[in-house]
């Protein structure tokens, strides 16, 4: 069985719009004076353009995108790049079998979670973080059959 978003002709189009927020927040933390540096530990679907098989690409741990060094604090942190720009808790869902994985990472340093939203040009137009936390979120299911947590209440606007 291959996942929804690949069976719905979505997944190149999501990881292109993904690679513009981690490029984005890349220069942003260099701007701050950051050293950052990408991890490369991607899964099969990740830099594929073909669609991939679900069952094959359960297998697979969510690793965070990036290693940061701000000052004397280390942290990892992943990005969600998102179109449509409103509050609504929908733009702060994050998929609760990535969650899990991220909250494996805390034993060694914190972990981030950027949400960027762009517009139809690829402008950035706001900027979120979110810090993984081990916390009761609410959980919901989406279109694709994907449980989520909504971190909506959780967030801190940056730009």
């Amino acid at each position: 069985m291959k996942p929804k978003k690949s069976q719905e002709d979505k997944w190149v189009q999501l990881r292109e719009l993904g690679e513009i927020g981690e490029r984005f927040i890349e220069k942003y933390l260099s701007k701050k004076g950051c050293k950052i540096m990408p991890l490369n530990l991607y899964t099969m679907a990740d830099k594929s353009h073909q669609v991939m098989d679900w069952a094959e690409l359960k297998k697979y741990p969510k690793i965070p995108d990036f290693i940061v060094k701000e000052n004397d604090q280390v942290f990892l942190f992943d990005v969600k790049t998102k179109r449509k720009y409103d509050y609504s808790a929908y733009n702060f869902l994050v998929n609760v079998r990535d969650y899990q994985h991220y909250l494996k990472f805390l034993k060694i340093c914190p972990v981030k979670i950027y949400f960027v939203f762009v517009n139809p040009k690829n402008t950035v137009l706001s900027l979120f973080i979110h810090d993984v936390k081990e916390k009761d979120y609410p959980v919901s299911v989406e279109w694709d059959k994907n449980k989520v947590y909504d971190v909506s209440e959780y967030k801190e606007q940056l730009e």
